[in-house]
C-alpha cells in the first residue's frame, strides 16, 4: 500500500512536471506569436506612413533662407568692434563714488484726532465673503412681483397725418 502511495506521488510530480513545461512552451509560443503580429503591424503602419509621406510630398515644398552668411558677417563685425573697443579703451579700476550712510531711524507720523481702534468684528465683517447676502438680496428680490398697473396717458394722443410730416 505504501508503495503504490509513493509510485502514485512520483507519477503525479512526473506529470506535473511535464504539464507545467507544455503550458510554458505554449506561452513562448503565444508570446513570440504576438510580437510577430505586433511586428508586422507596426512595420505595416510604417510602411503606410512613408507610403503617404511621398505621396503628400509633392504638394509641400519647404523653402529656407540662406541666412548663414549674413549671419557669419554680423558676428565677424561684433567681433571687430569689440576687439577695436579693447584697443582703444584704457581700463583702470577706481573706487566707487558712493558713500555710505549711517542708518537712520524712521519717525512715524503722529496719531490724528480722528483715531479710533477698530472692533475685531469689523474686520471679520470686512474679510469675510459676503456671498451669502448677496444672494439673500438676489433672492428677494427676485421674489417681489414687478407687476406694475396698467392706467392710460394723462396726456392726449397727438394725431400725425401726412400734411404734418
Amino acid at each position: 500500500m505504501l508503495e503504490e502511495i509513493g509510485i502514485a506521488l512520483v507519477i503525479i510530480v512526473i506529470v506535473g512536471w511535464l504539464l507545467i513545461k507544455i503550458l510554458q512552451a505554449f506561452g513562448r509560443a503565444i508570446g513570440e506569436t504576438l510580437k510577430g503580429i505586433s511586428d508586422s503591424l507596426s512595420a505595416h503602419s510604417k510602411a503606410r506612413f512613408i507610403q503617404n509621406r511621398s505621396r503628400l510630398s509633392q504638394y509641400v515644398s519647404v523653402m529656407l533662407p540662406n541666412q548663414l552668411e549674413a549671419a557669419e558677417q554680423a558676428v565677424n563685425a561684433v567681433q571687430r568692434k569689440l576687439q577695436t573697443s579693447k584697443e582703444e579703451t584704457r581700463w583702470e579700476a577706481r573706487r566707487p563714488l558712493w558713500v555710505r550712510e549711517e542708518f537712520r531711524s524712521h519717525a512715524l507720523p503722529g496719531q490724528a484726532d480722528t483715531y479710533q481702534e477698530m472692533n475685531a468684528e469689523d474686520v471679520g465683517a470686512i474679510l469675510q465673503s459676503e456671498s451669502r447676502k448677496w444672494v439673500e438680496q438676489e433672492a428677494k428680490l427676485l421674489s417681489q412681483s414687478c407687476k406694475y398697473p396698467n392706467s392710460e396717458p394723462k396726456m392726449p394722443p397727438i394725431n400725425f397725418t401726412m400734411s404734418n410730416l
